[in-house]
């Protein structure tokens, strides 16, 4: 499909001629791949106008390859025309085109049928609640966001002078952030556990809020 999905516009049919040893000595190829063409329909700009909307305009879109790193790719399941494959990959790589990749290599064409998403980062099924759900329990089992940025970003637990500062949106020294990390970014809690910030220790010595919130942000909650 021109979309690489399901939902695209269907631009070309060609014949299922592979096993599954085939189809696994490709996807063993594929996790070797470096470089890969992203989708024309994506959200990578062009001359300023993202590719997808070029694309829908009619206008003959080319992409350059991108570095990507496929990390582990298994394969589930394989039916004769359908595989279900299992993948852990890096940020900016484009399943679609591993779908349009893997049947080019396997002297067909194919399309991406569907996409479930197991974890991101520190986040996994069991955090996830229906888009639908409404019950007071379901949404007690929401992570707060001092507990999501705990879990994601380096504490940092800052004094009570500090603290004011930070959320003054004021620069904090060296002193003020022991063991922050050097630039990158860190959740900056005040000594009761509350979420102040999200700063930056940088080279310089001089932390930066990058994020501030109110004191309104309370500490995490406890969890049986």
């Amino acid at each position: 499909t021109d979309t690489l999905d399901a939902e695209g516009q269907e631009t070309a049919r060609a014949p299922v001629a592979f096993d599954r040893d085939a189809l696994v000595a490709a996807l063993d190829a594929e996790r070797r791949r470096e470089e890969q063409v992203p989708p024309v329909y994506s959200a990578l700009q062009i001359g300023g106008r993202r590719a997808h909307d070029l694309a829908r305009a009619g206008v003959d879109v080319e992409l350059a390859p991108r570095r990507v790193s496929l990390r582990s790719a298994a394969l589930c399941s394989f039916d004769g025309e359908t595989a279900d494959i299992e993948l852990l990959v890096e940020k900016g790589y484009y399943v679609r085109a591993l779908a349009r990749d893997l049947a080019r290599a396997l002297g067909t064409v194919g399309h991406l049928v569907g996409l479930r998403r197991l974890r991101s980062g520190a986040f996994g099924l069991a955090d996830a609640i229906a888009l639908d759900a409404s019950d007071a329990e379901t949404r007690g089992a929401l992570l707060s966001l001092p507990e999501a940025a705990r879990r994601t970003l380096p504490p940092v637990v800052l004094d009570a002078d500090a603290a004011t500062r930070a959320r003054q949106g004021k620069k904090l020294t060296a002193d003020d952030l022991v063991g922050s990390p050097l630039g990158c970014a860190a959740a900056w809690f005040d000594d009761a556990g509350a979420l102040v910030a999200v700063g930056q220790l940088d080279d310089d010595g001089v932390g930066r809020v990058l994020r501030g919130f109110t004191s309104s942000c309370p500490p995490c909650p406890s969890r049986a």
